[in-house]
């Protein structure tokens, strides 16, 4: 399954960024424009632990910087199915929901809408998911929850595995990739 799109609304630095991802995209720009806020928030997608980042301990937290306030919100779109991440009571929270996407739903003359009506929005599809955990939700992403296949993005038997490597290659504050964490990346592959 492909990702789409991801929505950030007050979100990091972003009022509202809609960023096109159907196609190859490069991210190009000024120190302090987004560039790397914006990786963090796809590397998030797969990763779910916004502490296994890569971010400084010097710096914000992911859930501090992303999920500054309750009307914080990143949106994975995919092409029937969407996720909703949010922030309640200082705790990432996600609803998988099995419909096109809206943005008309989330945002309505120029506002945004209050929560309610956004929970009610996903909860009219036709199939939808509110995961209790960081584990329950890597499970239905990398195909391992059979009731929510629908939700998979591929079927990955030992996502953990796949998981710590893409970490070692995707953490952006480590650019370069030694000789040693190849040699890890394999032991871990096998």
């Amino acid at each position: 399954m492909m990702l789409k799109r991801m929505i950030l609304i007050n979100s990091a630095n972003f009022q509202f960024a809609d960023i096109n991802l159907s196609k190859e995209v490069f991210f190009v720009g000024d120190n302090a424009s987004g560039k790397t806020t914006t990786t963090r928030a796809l590397h998030f997608l797969y990763n779910a632990n916004g502490e296994q980042l890569g971010i400084s301990k010097s710096k914000s937290t992911f859930a501090k910087h992303y999920f500054a306030d309750d009307e914080s919100y990143i949106i994975y779109v995919f092409e029937s199915f969407f996720i909703f991440t949010y922030k309640k009571n200082d705790s990432i929270k996600r609803w998988f929901s099995k419909q096109q996407f809206n943005i008309g739903e989330i945002i309505k003359d120029g506002k945004l809408v209050d929560f309610q009506t956004i929970l009610e929005y996903i909860k009219k599809a036709s199939l939808k998911y509110h995961p209790k955990s960081i584990e329950e939700y890597t499970n239905i992403l990398y195909g391992q929850n059979k009731n929510y296949l629908d939700f998979s993005i591929a079927k990955i038997d030992n996502y953990k595995i796949f998981l710590e490597v893409f970490n070692m290659i995707f953490n952006i504050d480590k650019a370069i990739v030694t000789a040693t964490d190849i040699k890890r990346a394999n032991r871990l592959i096998g």
